[in-house]
């Protein structure tokens, strides 16, 4: 089936999404995962961040992956704050302490989806500077999710997404919540970004999700989420003196298509150029096969629990490879591009991304 992809303001280009599937189960036998030499060189980190906040923006999940926790006050707790209106908590402050007993605050760049009355809220966690891998609850990650199963009357802190690995790649924050109700069932998808923290990691940056499905009513209602499944990793992985490092993907933004069982992420790409000393941006669009309207298998093999991703292929500076669909290349004139939007036309199947050009 031939769907189109539009950006705006940037430029309309038309994929073969069935083809893009087709593709699907053969890309991951082709890619080669790269890891870090000894510590001293450039990395994936250092690469992204050194000028962030300088001669470029990002998220405020890209700042925590950059520069970990910020005291900005006298760390004293500030009480039960009064309610606004019929306003009530996703997250719960008892649930933001470590451990070891350090309280964290602050959440930011929230996300909700609702299917009939089940509701998950997505956040970024400040709880995962101060707790270590593993940690009950997943308390370690920086992206954390509530759920409610009443319509968003009250919330469950569930605390973090479920990562095994968190010993060499942790979610970092950024998330966007999407939901639908295939053959009958309730699933959530919770996005993130998805980063190595140890020099034996494999050190692209990625967009990765959890697929959570909702059952139960009233008290007994519960969200189960999977391992973190791969959306997009780092399509340029440059090296320096030896030294690889990678293009850091940035500021996820979920969309499904209910109709073909597809889920579709927008991104940005930063990727540093060592020669030039430049940071390019590239808003970029991953699909995922997430079954049948039905609750059956989808096309590249993916259900609505075990979703089946475009990841792309590892390229280089010299011989770069296909990311996911490229939206917006970067600008000539140096202007980043960055929080990208998809929506889709569920009777087309129309996706259409708007993007900031600052």
């Amino acid at each position: 089936m031939k769907g189109s992809v539009r950006a705006n303001p940037v430029f309309t280009l038309t994929a073969l999404v069935s083809a893009l599937f087709m593709t699907v189960a053969l890309v991951a036998s082709f890619v080669q995962v790269p890891t870090a030499r000894a510590a001293g060189g450039i990395t994936t980190r250092s690469a992204f961040c050194q000028n962030l906040g300088k001669t470029y923006q990002a998220s405020s999940g890209a700042q925590m992956f950059c520069f970990g926790s910020q005291p900005n006050g006298n760390g004293s707790p500030g009480g039960q704050s009064n309610s606004v209106g019929t306003n009530v908590d996703a997250a719960n402050p008892h649930e933001d302490v470590s451990p070891a007993g350090a309280q964290a605050f602050g959440q930011s760049e929230t996300s909700i989806a609702g299917e009939g009355p089940y509701v998950v809220e997505g956040w970024n966690d400040s709880t995962g500077f101060f707790s270590p891998c593993p940690s009950p609850m997943n308390k370690e990650e920086l992206t954390g999710f509530g759920f409610s199963a009443n319509g968003g009357s009250s919330f469950m802190d569930q605390g973090g997404l479920p990562n095994s690995n968190c010993k060499n790649t942790l979610y970092e924050g950024d998330p966007s919540v999407e939901t639908w109700r295939p053959g009958g069932t309730t699933y959530f998808y919770v996005s993130s970004l998805f980063d190595p923290i140890s020099a034996t990691a494999d050190q692209r940056s990625h967009i990765a999700m959890a697929a959570c499905k909702a059952t139960g009513s009233g008290s007994s209602a519960l969200i189960s989420c999977s391992q973190p499944i791969i959306i997009a990793s780092s399509s340029m992985c440059p090296t320096q003196s030896g030294f690889i490092f990678c293009g850091f993907l940035d500021k996820d933004f979920l969309s499904i298509d209910p109709a073909r069982g597809r889920l579709y992420a927008t991104f940005t790409e930063f990727v540093f150029n060592p020669v030039t000393f430049t940071q390019t941006a590239t808003v970029e669009l991953a699909v995922c096969d997430i079954g049948t309207p039905t609750g059956g298998t989808g096309p590249a093999g993916g259900t609505a629990g075990a979703p089946v991703c475009f990841n792309g292929v590892l390229g280089s500076q010299t011989h770069p490879a296909p990311p996911s669909l490229v939206v917006a290349t970067p600008d000539a004139n140096g202007c980043e591009n960055e929080g990208a939007y998809p929506a889709v036309d569920v009777k087309t199947g129309d996706v259409y991304v708007a993007c900031h050009r600052l």
